[in-house]
């Protein structure tokens, strides 16, 4: 029970940053096929995702991320689910840039800011990642950082502003990766302290000076001397 596999057309969803491929077989020539499956996974000969076809001569795999390379073979199976040999491998890289993996925010005290993390992009051209911010009062996204880094302070935005945070990256030529999607619930950021340093007395010390805080204090901070 061995077929052969190819791919037939790329079906693209440029709204979800996701797309599609749509898979040929040649029929296998043994009598007692019931259906077949297409499995796939992201490294040549390991696959970890079957998903049943039936008996149908094509299928679309959909929710294929963007600059992500795939690895697919289609097996056939007997009407007791015993399945023959792979077909051949088809490898297929998903056109475009993939987008900047997990991001999280990281609040410094000590300023009364954050910094905005990213997971690099999974794809090998990536030139750098621009970062844009909203705040909740519906104003279209604006570009707060371009750069290389994979982090970026936030510190310079509206002290006391929730916002929301999207990361994409680029490639040499301009290309850009889709949006990722918003850091749920958004982020406060807040201003820091303007703190005052004053020489005070203390019984039996010397050199004691007293820090007093005005503006906005957060829950907890650090004094870093």
């Amino acid at each position: 029970m061995k077929l052969s596999l190819a791919v037939l057309a790329m079906l693209p969803w440029p709204a979800e940053a996701l797309q599609s491929v749509t898979l040929g077989r040649y029929p296998s020539a043994s009598p007692n096929v019931a259906g077949c499956n297409v499995r796939d996974g992201f490294a040549s000969g390991k696959y970890t995702i079957k998903v049943p076809v039936g008996t149908n001569a094509s299928a679309t795999v959909s929710n294929l991320v963007e600059g992500t390379t795939y690895y697919f073979v289609v097996t056939v199976h007997d009407a007791s689910g015993v399945e023959g040999l792979p077909s051949n491998e088809v490898a297929y890289t998903v056109p475009g840039i993939a987008p900047p993996g997990t991001r999280w925010i990281q609040s410094v005290p000590a300023s009364g800011g954050a910094v905005l993390k990213w997971l690099p992009s999974a794809s090998p051209n990536v030139a750098g990642y621009d970062v844009y911010y909203a705040n909740t009062n519906g104003s279209p996204p604006q570009l707060v950082f371009s750069g290389k880094t994979n982090q970026v302070a936030l510190s310079d935005l509206t002290p006391a502003t929730k916002g929301d945070f999207m990361v994409t990256a680029y490639d040499s030529s301009g290309q850009q990766s889709t949006n990722t999607a918003e850091i749920a619930g958004g982020v406060v950021l807040h201003s820091a302290p303007e703190l005052r340093l004053q020489q005070a007395s203390a019984a039996g010390q010397s050199k004691v000076f007293s820090v007093t805080a005005s503006g906005a204090i957060l829950p907890s901070w650090v004094l870093e001397g």
